[in-house]
């Protein structure tokens, strides 16, 4: 039997924990260094393509900029990375592993870079909180 859809429909979940953890003690300022470093030179990019970005970003409560390699085979796929979430209401920075996971058609390697705008505080809340999940057919984070 034929199936109506031809194919299968991909699950994108990113999953968060606090990455503190996992870095030693003496390379976590190093580590905190270059994610900021990778976060402003990813928002400088999009700021070049989009324009409007900077007053976005300005009048937002916050946001998350993440890293992330992707690996994806015919059925299953994931990623791993690291980034950060901005809260611009009172400047905290929380540092964060993100990891991804997909099932479906498809193959891909590569690397991926994503910022998340947070238009509200209560949006901002659970992504910090990790139990965020960002589930669509194609991710919005490529």
């Amino acid at each position: 039997m034929h199936s109506k859809y031809p194919y299968i429909v991909a699950l994108g979940v990113l999953t968060l924990t606090g990455c503190s953890s996992s870095i030693p003690t003496e390379q976590r300022q190093a580590a905190r260094d270059e994610i900021n470093s990778t976060s402003d030179a990813l928002i400088s990019q999009l700021s070049e393509r989009y324009p409007e970005l900077p007053a976005q970003l300005a009048y937002a409560d916050g946001y998350a900029a993440v890293s992330m390699s992707n690996v994806k085979i015919p059925v299953l796929g994931g990623g791993s990375g690291v980034g950060a979430i901005y809260d611009q209401r009172d400047g905290s920075v929380t540092y964060i592993d993100v990891n991804r996971y997909e099932v479906g058609a498809g193959l891909s390697l590569g690397t991926i870079q994503a910022l998340a705008i947070f238009n509200d505080a209560s949006t901002l809340k659970e992504y910090r909180s990790g139990s965020w999940e960002h589930q669509s057919e194609q991710s919005g984070f490529r």
